[in-house]
């Protein structure tokens, strides 16, 4: 059905102190996407999933990058749609730190 995302992204992580940073909202329908080639981080992985994400990333040195990834979702949104009181959306909440190295 219907499907979009919108990106902002500032800034490239990549030598001594500095930043990036990221916001992302996405929308998918129930069948917008085959929930196979989802992003599993992204409420849980799967399709009927909207939310934010927001990125945050330091650069210690040259080879060694530590970033926090925070996803705000909420799952199973056609269940808003049809006023079932059998099934409900689903608040998904997930904070993830990252630890990238280079060598």
């Amino acid at each position: 059905d219907n499907g979009y995302e919108l990106l902002f992204k500032n800034g490239i992580a990549k030598n001594d102190g500095d930043w990036k940073f990221g916001y992302l909202y996405k929308s998918a329908d129930a069948i917008a996407v085959f929930p196979l080639f989802t992003d599993s981080d992204f409420g849980g992985g799967g399709a009927d999933v909207d939310g934010h994400v927001v990125k945050i990333a330091y650069a210690v040195n040259k080879n060694f990058t530590v970033g926090v990834n925070h996803y705000i979702n909420q799952n199973n949104i056609s269940a808003n749609e049809d006023n079932d009181p059998l099934t409900n959306a689903l608040d998904y909440n997930r904070t993830m730190l990252d630890f990238k190295f280079k060598f």
